[in-house]
């Protein structure tokens, strides 16, 4: 990187104005001296129209030095309003702005003033009452003064750095500093420019975002239920816990390598693929769905998933409830009632059979003038509350 010039200035508008007005003036005097002696050859005519060419010299110069000066004035006029328009934009921008000397302590010779925003003022800077790497954190100072003068001996020249300042209240802001370095012409710094921007609520969304993430990895990995993360658009398996793994019988690698088609039944991929097309943003209560485990054998899961970005993909987050046991048991439970529920069927029957039977060995003892064996008034009863 080339080093910043700081020698060579723009000439001044004072020096710009005094050799125009010198060239005008020896070319006035040369070249109308030249031509006044070729024209008259009196002294009385050559000394009228030198007072002549005199008075319009002084004529002349007024004029040029009032265009000189107006344009001069215009200019600077114009300078200044885009200055005042700059310091009014810079008094209400966050962004401050700071110019140090190249020396121990790093001496303010500019700052803004709306380093006010930060509880200084730019006098407090600028007289030496405030020392700017006194207001560094000590712990992100010798991290600071290893980079400046790393950056300082070999480049390069613009760089940017994040560190805390101690707020006038006692606060500490985390900034961050964008800076340039200015070089004469043997290379040696002599200013260091900068621009200073407060990121404390970025650093605090950043650090939340961060422990919401850690939050998050720690319920994942920690969950008792099998989950994963998958890519939607191939169905690649992108993450998976620890439970899965014991689950399934899968190890992490091997989940890695494979796609959610791979523990599904062959018959079951159409249903599975069709299910994916119709995902939607956010939580899905997928059903019950039938797995395939390392050893073959089938299970029922029920899914809850959620879609989310995953390393840059659009992917999903999958938790699995193994239901296996339950289905197994509400399936035998049914069985068993209809079991309960034939045997119960028999039995009235044969009750049935038992009473008709019964009914006939009553008749036949009154026929025979017998008293019947048999008190069946119970069935009688029975009978008319069905037939009620």
């Amino acid at each position: 990187m080339q080093p910043v010039n700081m020698s060579h200035q723009p000439w001044s508008m004072a020096g710009r104005i005094a050799l125009i007005y010198f060239i005008f003036s020896l070319f006035w005097i040369y070249v109308g001296d030249r031509l006044l002696l070729s024209v008259f050859e009196t002294p009385a005519l050559l000394t009228r129209w030198q007072t002549i060419k005199g008075a319009l010299f002084v004529l002349f110069s007024a004029i040029l030095i009032y265009v000189l000066m107006n344009r001069a004035l215009q200019s600077l006029r114009r300078k200044q309003s885009q200055a005042q328009r700059l310091a009014d934009m810079t008094r209400h921008s966050p962004v401050v702005s700071i110019c140090w000397k190249n020396a121990a302590g790093w001496p303010v010779s500019f700052v803004s003033d709306n380093v006010r925003q930060w509880g200084y003022t730019a006098e407090e800077f600028q007289n030496g009452t405030l020392a700017y790497e006194n207001l560094i954190h000590p712990d992100d100072l010798p991290r600071i003064e290893a980079e400046v003068a790393e950056y300082v001996s070999h480049g390069p020249d613009s760089y940017q750095q994040q560190y805390r300042l101690r707020h006038g209240d006692g606060h500490w802001l985390w900034l961050e500093d964008r800076t340039w370095l200015v070089r004469d012409k043997q290379g040696n710094v002599t200013d260091i420019y900068g621009v200073l921007v407060d990121i404390s609520k970025e650093k605090q969304l950043l650090e939340e975002l961060q422990i919401g993430q850690a939050n998050y990895k720690r319920l994942f990995e920690a969950n008792p239920h099998p989950m994963w993360v998958y890519d939607l658009d191939n169905l690649a398996f992108l993450a998976v816990n620890d439970t899965a793994v014991a689950r399934y019988g899968y190890s992490r690698e091997e989940f890695l390598a494979m796609t959610i088609r791979d523990i599904r039944p062959p018959e079951d991929i159409d249903k599975l693929e069709e299910n994916i097309t119709s995902v939607t943003n956010g939580l899905d209560h997928a059903g019950i769905w039938r797995h395939i485990t390392k050893n073959g054998r089938l299970i029922s899961v029920e899914i809850v998933s959620h879609t989310l970005t995953f390393e840059g993909r659009r992917a999903e987050v999958v938790l699995t409830h193994d239901v296996t046991k339950r289905i197994e048991a509400e399936k035998a439970l049914i069985e068993r009632n209809a079991e309960l529920e034939r045997y119960h069927k028999l039995s009235i029957g044969r009750e049935e059979q038992m009473i008709a039977l019964k009914c006939q060995i009553n008749a036949l003892s009154e026929r025979l003038k017998e008293t019947p064996p048999y008190d069946l008034s119970f069935a009688e009863v029975n009978g008319k509350e069905q037939s009620s």
